[in-house]
């Protein structure tokens, strides 16, 4: 068992709580404490986890996070004595008195939006800031579902019937698609799951709950279009041509635009892009082909990173940027939320954005035969189940495999039949 302190700093206030995240070694659980004090960003080693002498009252603080880990540790091996099986509950408890705070009298007792707040503070080292934004989102749903439908926020009553609800709820009322639904009720199993692995009592019965997932429609630009955009004259339009080498940039490595935006010089080493992945906080290795190399090297001789822009505005400007390069290909988007479809059509460039880009490289890279495996690296992808939701067979590609593989079928019976 291991006990690290973190500083809490999503708080907007100068002093940040000083948190203890306790883990089960070989386990991916952990439960947070608040500990009571408190430290500046400037004053936290965060490598050490511990305050600097800078701040003025280092010894006493650090002595306390020093005598508090050894009581964690010692209530911890007290209640794993001849292998028996940890009460995270009763834990947690001896902790928080441990620390001077009051124990959970009833499990009933503990609000679900305090267990929610302890589970994004789980979570706060690990993953982005964007994914905690999201399950705020999902939490904030859940109980205007509540709100909506007269129901108690209790993990207890998340149940099956809970659960179809809650599916009901969101198609009908919030007119959401099928996929935006199961990635929320994906984000509540998740939730409830943890607080099951940290003591909490909820009703097993939702795990039986399954979201009806859709085929998601697939869209990107093709290699053509891509050149397009690259040939496309902006007549001296600075602001589209900032646009046009990020959008050409992403495509060509396939990252996301976060990632690109925080690129810096200094990460490029060798013709390879040295990597730390925003969203997941892993380390990638991305080769530079020439085309973007070329991208950089306009950007460096001007003694500047890459373009600054927000996400909103990117896509704003690059719809415009489609239109002028003629990407105007009529289209069909087909949502699927329960079993309605919405339907929305046009010219092509009125759908583009930046995560296009990084669906573009993918298909590409597919269309040109480079071999999945090498494609699932350079985009950091792991699981092959959720890189084939990328993957689409173009009616293009159809037809030249056909050819290819059929012609030369034919070609041979026929120099065959000519032999004989």
């Amino acid at each position: 068992m291991q006990v690290n302190y973190y500083l809490n700093k999503r708080s907007n206030k100068k002093e940040h709580s000083i948190l203890a995240y306790v883990t089960e070694l070989g386990k991916s659980q952990r439960i947070v404490f608040s500990t009571g004090q408190k430290a500046t960003l400037s004053s936290w080693d965060a490598s050490k986890g511990k305050v600097k002498r800078n701040h003025p009252n280092s010894q006493s603080i650090n002595d306390f996070l020093e005598k508090k880990k050894i009581e964690i540790k010692d209530i911890y091996n007290s209640l794993t004595t001849k292998g028996k099986r940890l009460d995270i509950y009763q834990f947690r408890n001896e902790v928080k008195v441990s620390l001077g705070k009051a124990a959970y009298e009833k499990k009933r007792e503990v609000n679900c939006d305090d267990i929610f707040t302890e589970y994004k503070n789980s979570r706060m080292i690990t993953h982005a800031p964007k994914t905690i934004e999201k399950y705020e989102v999902v939490y904030k749903h859940l109980k205007d579902f509540c709100e909506h439908s007269g129901l108690e926020l209790d993990l207890e009553s998340i149940g099956y019937n809970f659960m179809e609800k809650f599916n009901n709820y969101s198609i009908r009322i919030k007119k959401h698609s099928n996929n935006t639904v199961t990635k929320s009720i994906k984000v509540l199993k998740t939730f409830i799951g943890w607080a099951k692995d940290n003591g909490y009592k909820v009703n097993e019965d939702f795990r039986r709950f399954k979201a009806n997932e859709t085929d998601r429609d697939i869209f990107y630009l093709n290699a053509e279009e891509i050149n397009q955009i690259r040939r496309c004259d902006l007549k001296g339009n600075e602001s589209l041509e900032k646009v046009r080498d990020l959008f050409l940039f992403q495509c060509y490595t396939g990252q996301r635009f976060s990632d690109v935006q925080n690129m810096k010089f200094s990460d490029i080493r060798g013709g390879v892009w040295h990597l730390n992945v925003k969203k997941t906080k892993e380390n990638n290795t991305i080769p530079i082909i020439e085309p973007a190399m070329n991208i950089i090297e306009k950007y460096k001789s001007n003694g500047t990173t890459l373009p600054r822009l927000s996400n909103q505005k990117m896509n704003n400007y690059l719809k415009r940027l489609c239109k002028i390069a003629k990407i105007d290909e009529h289209v069909k988007r087909v949502i699927q939320s329960g079993n309605k479809q919405r339907i929305t059509e046009g010219p092509k460039y009125k759908f583009v954005g930046t995560h296009d880009a990084r669906r573009s490289f993918i298909c590409c890279s597919l269309e040109m035969h480079i071999p999945t495996e090498v494609i699932m690296s350079v985009v950091g992808q792991k699981s092959y189940k959720v890189f084939k939701k990328y993957q689409v067979i173009t009616s293009r590609v159809k037809e030249n495999e056909l050819n290819r593989t059929w012609n030369k079928l034919f070609i041979n019976e026929e120099t065959k039949s000519d032999a004989d």
